[in-house]
């Protein structure tokens, strides 16, 4: 099985980090293999919605802005499975 791992996080050794690479080693501890990625490392843009959102993508499943969205979608479909590990930014309730 291959999973890929997406983090979300800017912060490479706090808690979000730690629980990514937990997930890689579970995934390879079950005999998968596993790999990270870390959005915050990749050029992707917004969408463009090119043609009124009815451009390539719609139709061949191809970005038209190069970027690095295009390596991280074919690297996406050559996965058996995701695991999405994002942070939770909260502060405690003001007390009454």
């Amino acid at each position: 099985m291959n999973v890929i791992v997406i983090s979300s996080s800017p912060n490479t050794d706090g808690l979000t980090a730690a629980c990514a690479a937990a997930a890689v080693e579970g995934a390879r501890l079950a005999g998968g293999q596993a790999e990270e990625i870390r959005l915050n490392d990749l050029d992707v843009g917004m969408c463009q919605a090119c043609d009124n959102g009815w451009g390539t993508c719609l139709q061949d499943h191809e970005c038209q802005v190069a970027d690095d969205f295009q390596a991280l979608h074919a690297r996406m479909l050559q996965a058996d499975a995701y695991v999405l590990v994002t942070p939770v930014y909260a502060a405690p309730l003001p007390s009454l």
